[in-house]
């Protein structure tokens, strides 16, 4: 087994989640070096030469996240959204990746999922910071902006008609008692009061909190979408307080 080495990289904040090889230069974008080894060759080649530039994690703290092509390089606390950049989840499982926003060129009001609208290899530039390439196509068709400037721009992230936790705990459901059968991923419960009384819970990672969602057939399709089913509570009153 290969020895557990934090992040090499010069001032990295989170080098306890990632190896070297799991940084992510906040300059050109590239990974295996930060911002201070891109503006020096010598830093970058002293870098370089540690023996420990090439490590990886061992499997037990490798990410646990479903599918993830970057397990090697680090820990599930580490895995970062390539839509909005935070971690403790994925792109399949963004909160952002719905926005309502209106087009610069037509002013056409439209609803923006990131994940339906990504596109790639586009020789358009950025109409906004007129650098990057577009990577996004408005519904109006428009080939407008790169992630980066979308995020920047006046959008608006859509909110989903679901119960927040403060509303669970005054429908009298044992929160601490729940989380505690969470996993640290996106995850989530089926609470089964009857054939037609189905409430589903979902926690996005261990520092978010739970929501919930008792009509299921206005469900919306996004709710549990690429959350695992952890168990299903045929008796809910186990988790619900007196």
């Amino acid at each position: 087994m290969q020895q557990t080495n934090l992040c090499l990289v010069r001032h990295c904040k989170h080098n306890n989640t990632h190896v070297t090889l799991g940084h992510q230069c906040g300059l050109c974008k590239n990974y295996g070096h930060g911002r201070c080894e891109c503006r020096s060759n010598a830093a970058l080649d002293n870098l370089k030469r540690n023996l420990n530039y090439n490590n990886v994690l061992p499997i037990e703290l490798q990410c646990k996240f479903g599918n993830c092509t970057y397990k090697l390089y680090h820990t599930t606390k580490g895995h970062q959204c390539k839509l909005c950049s935070q971690l403790l989840h994925s792109s399949t499982t963004c909160i952002y990746k719905n926005y309502n926003l209106q087009c610069p060129i037509c002013k056409v009001q439209q609803i923006i999922n990131i994940n339906k609208q990504r596109i790639y290899g586009s020789e358009n530039t950025c109409v906004i910071c007129m650098d990057n390439k577009v990577e996004l196509i408005m519904k109006c068709m428009h080939l407008v902006f790169c992630i980066d400037c979308f995020k920047k721009y006046n959008s608006e992230p859509v909110i989903s008609n679901i119960k927040k936790e403060n509303i669970l705990i005054n429908e009298n459901y044992d929160i601490q008692n729940i989380k505690t059968l969470f996993k640290p991923t996106p995850s989530y419960i089926m609470f089964q009061y009857d054939e037609n009384n189905i409430t589903l819970i979902k926690r996005l990672n261990i520092t978010s909190d739970i929501e919930g969602l008792t009509n299921i057939t206005d469900m919306e399709e996004s709710f549990i979408d690429g959350y695992e089913q952890i168990i299903v509570i045929t008796d809910p009153k186990l988790y619900k307080l007196d």
